[in-house]
């Protein structure tokens, strides 16, 4: 799966991220932003891609296969959800 940087999707862990999950991960279901930092390898490189809050606290590194597209009708309280 391909993901496209500044969309939202929603974060439900899978393969390397259930096996080495970190400090920074949110969890399943969240609504997160895929950002490109600057200087960094870019998104879909080896599968992974880099992840934000939709308020823009940057996360981490996770595998593209841990996110689904966001549904086109959502609450506005559910995207603002932090974990």
């Amino acid at each position: 799966m391909k993901v496209r940087t500044g969309s939202l999707y929603v974060f439900e862990k899978s393969g390397w991220d259930k096996l080495f999950s970190q400090p920074y991960m949110p969890e399943d279901g969240t609504v997160v932003k895929v950002v490109q930092p600057y200087n960094c390898p870019k998104n879909n490189i080896i599968d992974q891609c880099y992840i934000a809050l939709p308020d823009g606290t940057f996360l981490g590194m996770v595998s593209v296969y841990s996110l689904t597209p966001k549904p086109k009708k959502m609450n506005p309280q559910e995207i603002t959800q932090v974990f």
